[in-house]
This record gives C-alpha cells, sequence and structure tokens, in this order.
C-alpha cells in the first residue's frame, strides 16, 4: 500500500464515520525529525509506537456539558511528538458509533529524510446481527 502521507503539504487528515464493532488497522511508518499526531472521535486511543527513535504520546478526556444540563458528552484526543525511524501502529475494535480522525502533521521546519507513509489503512465493517 505504501502511500505518501504528504502528497499536499505538511499536514495529512485521514478521517471516516464509524460504527460499533468496525475494525480499524492504521500503521504509519515515520523517517525523520519533528512529527505531530491527533487522534480524536471515535478512535482517540493511544496508538503503539515501536522502532529507533524518540516518541511521546498521551491521551486525556474532557467533559463538556450541553444543554440541557442533565447531559454531557466525553471529549476524547490523544496526542503525540514522534521522531526517528520509527512506526505508530493504531488497531482497535470501535465501540461508539460516530466521527473519527488521525491529522499528522510536521511540528517544525527540520527536513525529513522522506515523507510519512501510510504501511497499512483499513476498517472492516461490523458483522450485521443475526436473528
Amino acid at each position: 500500500m505504501h502511500k505518501k502521507l504528504f502528497a499536499r503539504g505538511d499536514t495529512a487528515v485521514l478521517s471516516g464515520r464509524f460504527a460499533p464493532g468496525d475494525h480499524l488497522h492504521l500503521a504509519i511508518d515515520f523517517k525523520g525529525v519533528g512529527y505531530k499526531y491527533v487522534l480524536n472521535g471515535v478512535i482517540a486511543e493511544q496508538p503503539w509506537v515501536t522502532g529507533r527513535g524518540w516518541w511521546r504520546s498521551f491521551t486525556r478526556q474532557t467533559v463538556r456539558p450541553e444543554f440541557p444540563v442533565s447531559t454531557s458528552t466525553k471529549s476524547i484526543i490523544s496526542t503525540g511528538d514522534l521522531t526517528g525511524l520509527l512506526r505508530m501502529d493504531l488497531e482497535m475494535n470501535v465501540t461508539t458509533a460516530g466521527e473519527g480522525a488521525i491529522i499528522v502533521s510536521k511540528a517544525n521546519s527540520v527536513p525529513s529524510l522522506t515523507a510519512p507513509k501510510v504501511v497499512t489503512a483499513s476498517c472492516d465493517a461490523a458483522a450485521p446481527p443475526t436473528t
């Protein structure tokens, strides 16, 4: 699959609408200095990062009240910084219906060896319920 992630600038967004039970697998190879990512929505999990280099990743959850006041929504965001020869791998079964996205961008102006490449990007739909 090896698709260049930054074909149109220094930011790439992969997004979609997901259903409970969808199986998502996304792997991106990084070779260079100063990248950052944001995962949000229903796919906001902390990804697995392997390789030689430095990375930092964290997940935060905020609760935003909506009206009527008796209800609230949770907003989950995973963010991280990546430098080196790394692979970021996100594999999950979606538990909640909704939108989700990953945003990958260059965090500085230092040139990279090569642009990040998408190694795997798949989403297998949840099996329909049997009756």
